[in-house]
Order: structure tokens, then C-alpha cells, then sequence
């Protein structure tokens, strides 16, 4: 504040002009003091406005911040998350193959036991079979050879005979004659009895007992032969057929029936099938084994193919049915 002038020579207008001096020094000194504070004022106000707006940045930052950290903190959780369920899997999936893997072995190892198993009981079953057809073969040919002895028996009687005829010669050619008819018979005999095999199949009790098994038949042929063609080709030979409206019952008759002569007549019946199908027969064909002696081997084999079993037993004969009746 300037200082106020002091003359010495006051007067009224001086110190009114004074005082109206000091007045407006006065209002422009508050004037000034008013727009300083003012000023200040604005300037606090700006202050504060840059507090708040630094202080709402920085809490915008720190949400952001959190919320930043909060994201990253739930994606590190649902990572791991995801990293324990695959890892759960992972394991469980190992679990579950292991398992497989465990019951597979097992499985294996049962397949394994019961192949074994299956093939030691076959080896078992082969090993009988080829003991029973081992003692089969040798019963065959303990007959055969009883059959060769009996022949040779019979050719030495013969032989015997005819030497025992020609010196008693003198005996008369009647005698002669006679004894020569006897040995003719024997040779006959000797030679084939296959024909007085199928004449006393015809006359025996045969009829009788397959009636009593159910089938009745009214026709019976001797020597029956398939031929085809205009040439007459023959195609087989039945010994003795047994005939009715339904069924007919094809008998293949041997001295000696071995197992080669059932797998011949098992052949035979396929071709007589086809012969009578081609000819609108529609029979059903039975069939059976007929033979003085007939071995172990055979008849068991004849019996398993569902054939009949007709054996000499004296003057009638004696008929075996098979577990399950094979029809052609």
C-alpha cells in the first residue's frame, strides 16, 4: 500500500480526496485480495478435481487390476481344473485298459486251458479210437484167418475125398458119380456162399422182424441191378431189396462183412438216391450189413452211419437197429 501524502496545509477536500484515496486503495487492495483468493480457490478446486480424477484413475486401474488378476486367477483355476479332469481321465482310462487288458489275459489264458483241454480229449478220444480200430483189425483178421483155416479145411477135405474117390473106383461109376455131386456141392459152398446167404435171408424170420420194428414189407427181390442208358450201363447191384408203397430197405449181403465193404454200400445208396430221383421215386431208402461174420469194427461203423445189422444166428437171424436211422 502506497503511503498517504501529509501536507502540512490540511483542508476538508484534501483529507476527503485522502480518505476517498485510501478508500479506493482500500477496495482495489480487497479487489486483488478477492481475486488472489479466488485464483487460489479455482486452483484448490483444480487441485482436488486432479486428485479425484488421479484418485478415480487409480481405482480404475486397481479394479481393472483385480479384476485382471481375478480373471487370470479363475482361467489359471479352470486350467487346472481341466488339467485334474484330464489327468482323472487319463488315469481312469489306464484304469479301465488295464482292466480289459487283465480280463483279456484271463480270457486268453481260458481259452488257452480249455483248448488244451479239448485236444488232450481228442488226442484221448484218437488214441482209443485207434486202440479199438487197432483191435478191431486184429479181431478182423483173427476171422479172416479162422475163415482161411475153415477153407483150407474144407479144400483138403475135398482134395481127400477126391483122391479117396479115385481109388475106390472100382466101386462103380454110380458111387463115383454120387461122391463127385457131394464135392461139386462142397466147391459151390466154398466158392460163394453169398447166394445161400441171400436165400436163407429171404426164408428166415427176417420178414418177421422188421415188422416187429415197423416196417412192413410185402416184396421181396433178389440180385436187383440199376442200368441207364440205352447201352444198359450198369450203375449198381443190390443184393436184396425189402419193398413196400413207402419204404425200401436195400440189403448188401457178404460171407464176410468188413469195414470197406459198409463205406462200398454207403456209396452205393448215393447213386441208388439219385437213380430213383431221376425216375420221380420218392421212396424213402433204408439200408443194412448183412453177413455170416461180420467184425467188430464193421458193425460198429454200420450201426454209426444209421444201417441196419443183419447177423447169422443158426437157422434165423438176429437184427441190430442203429441209435439213429439214417434214410436216403
Amino acid at each position: 500500500m502506497s503511503d498517504i501524502p501529509v501536507s502540512n496545509n490540511l483542508t476538508l477536500e484534501s483529507v476527503w480526496a485522502a480518505l476517498k484515496e485510501t478508500d479506493r486503495i482500500i477496495k482495489e487492495t480487497f479487489l486483488q485480495m478477492a481475486r488472489r483468493q479466488e485464483e487460489a480457490d479455482l486452483r484448490l478446486q483444480e487441485t482436488e478435481r486432479l486428485i479425484k480424477e488421479t484418485a478415480l484413475h487409480t481405482s480404475l486401474q486397481t479394479a481393472l487390476a483385480k479384476e485382471e488378476a481375478k480373471r487370470r486367477q479363475e482361467e489359471e483355476t479352470q486350467r487346472r481344473q481341466e488339467a485334474l479332469k484330464l489327468l482323472r481321465e487319463e488315469a481312469q482310462r489306464r484304469k479301465e485298459e488295464a482292466a480289459q487288458r487283465k480280463e483279456e489275459a484271463l480270457q486268453r489264458k481260458e481259452e488257452i486251458r480249455l483248448r488244451r483241454e479239448e485236444e488232450a480229449k481228442l488226442r484221448q478220444e484218437e488214441a482209443q479210437r485207434r486202440q479199438e480200430e487197432l483191435k478191431s483189425l486184429r479181431e478182423e483178421a483173427r476171422l479172416r484167418k479162422e475163415y482161411e483155416v475153415q477153407r483150407r479145411k474144407e479144400e483138403a477135405q475135398y482134395r481127400r475125398e477126391k483122391a479117396e474117390a479115385s481109388k475106390d473106383a472100382k466101386r462103380g461109376q454110380r458111387e463115383l458119380e454120387r461122391q463127385m455131386k457131394e464135392t461139386d456141392r462142397k466147391i459151390s459152398k466154398l466158392g460163394s456162399r453169398v447166394g445161400e446167404l441171400i436165400e436163407h435171408l429171404a426164408a428166415s424170420n427176417m420178414l418177421k422182424q422188421f415188422k416187429k420194428l415197423g416196417y412192413t414189407f410185402n416184396h421181396v427181390s433178389r440180385n436187383h441191378e440199376l442200368v441207364e442208358g440205352e447201352e444198359r450201363r450198369s450203375l449198381a447191384e443190390i443184393d436184396l431189396l425189402l419193398e413196400n408203397g413207402e419204404y425200401a430197405l436195400v440189403v448188401e449181403v457178404k460171407s464176410l462183412f468188413n469195414y470197406m465193404d459198409v463205406k462200398r454200400h454207403l456209396k452205393r445208396l448215393d447213386i441208388l438216391r439219385g437213380y430213383a430221383d431221376k425216375r420221380g421215386d420218392t421212396r424213402k431208402f433204408l439200408a443194412a450189413a448183412a453177413g455170416a461174420l461180420i467184425p467188430p469194427r464193421a458193425r460198429d461203423y454200420a450201426l454209426e452211419c444209421g444201417l441196419y445189422v443183419i447177423e447169422q444166428t443158426g437157422d434165423n437171424v438176429n437184427i441190430i437197429a442203429p441209435p439213429q436211422i439214417t434214410i436216403w
